[in-house]
């Protein structure tokens, strides 16, 4: 039914406006911490056009409609320790990258000629909660050193005998308090599965955007209310550097 359903243009919004929410501020995200990592090679628009490359190609060849691909914390990692590799080496990180991925769609082939995701019997809860909770440092590290760089680089010209840099305290606290607030949020609307309003499933549904909904809602507070305090915008190379790897 995934292309039947295109007939139905109420199916096509409803699941336009699922993936958006669900991929879309996620990729923002992971994509200004992979420009971070890497000095800008992989930025924003990159991770934006390679989730709609991947995603259109493995929706129509994949065979798991159900399924969603999106980039992750893991992945982010990952990408940090083959630029520190490209770095320290002086290899072309392009180059580099594209060879990991190669190798790794190999092993994955294999893996699934030799039907080795039957070894998964033998693991246990544990793995999986050692897992999360490896993706869950690694973003609250991420979200604490942010917090720091915007606090330190903002009070740099606030100092009397400083020469260089802006001095914008009201920047590093709006950035504080959209984290914290925005935080706060997500962990609110997600409980909203033990309250006892409305329906079961609609507090399900609403539980379920609790990240983007937090989101929006930080941001429209930042723009509407903060309007005039100024912040770090997104980065946006106009730039486009296509490699041809051989």
């Amino acid at each position: 039914s995934g292309f039947t359903d295109i007939q139905s243009i109420s199916k096509v919004c409803s699941t336009v406006f699922f993936l958006l929410c669900a991929i879309l501020p996620t990729s923002i995200a992971y994509g200004m911490l992979n420009d971070g990592h890497t000095q800008g090679l992989i930025s924003v628009q990159k991770v934006c056009i390679g989730q709609a490359i991947g995603g259109i190609f493995f929706s129509l060849f994949g065979g798991q409609p159900m399924l969603i691909l999106s980039t992750t914390a893991p992945l982010s990692i990952y990408i940090h320790v083959i630029y520190n590799i490209a770095d320290s080496t002086g290899w072309p990180f392009y180059k580099l990258y594209t060879c990991v991925g190669l190798w790794c769609s190999v092993f994955l082939i294999l893996a699934a000629i030799f039907q080795a995701a039957d070894l998964l019997k033998f693991t246990r809860r544990s793995t999986e909660e050692m897992f999360s909770l490896f993706i869950a440092t690694e973003l609250i590290y991420e979200a604490i050193r942010s917090m720091i760089e915007a606090y330190t680089s903002n009070y740099e010209g606030c100092f009397i005998d400083s020469v260089e840099g802006d001095c914008l305290p009201e920047s590093a606290l709006l950035f504080i308090f959209l984290v914290l607030i925005t935080c706060w949020m997500s962990v609110t609307i997600d409980l909203f599965r033990a309250l006892s309003l409305l329906s079961k499933s609609l507090r399900n549904l609403i539980a379920d955007y609790a990240v983007p909904l937090a989101l929006f809602i930080s941001a429209a507070i930042a723009r509407l209310l903060f309007f005039n305090v100024p912040s770090r915008d997104l980065l946006w190379n106009n730039q486009t550097d296509i490699e041809i790897i051989i």
